[in-house]
């Protein structure tokens, strides 16, 4: 059965968002990865999620940031 649950993954860290979307998707999540602050704002101006998993400490555009 496929999840239909859609799921941003937002980090600075490659290592972080390339272990986490695979872990994610083992449970058949809709994962889609945005590096930083700036890709997140983007794609969430694009496309609706149902939960954005957002690291709050990033250089330049924080998760507080992406939050406003």
């Amino acid at each position: 059965m496929t999840n239909n649950s859609k799921i941003l993954l937002v980090d600075d860290e490659p290592g972080m968002l390339v272990s986490t979307k695979a872990l994610l998707e083992t449970a058949e999540y809709q994962v889609v990865i945005a590096q930083g602050g700036n890709e997140a704002i983007a794609k969430l101006e694009q496309e609706d999620f149902d939960l954005v998993l957002l690291d709050m400490n990033m250089p330049e555009v924080n998760g507080h940031m992406v939050m406003e």
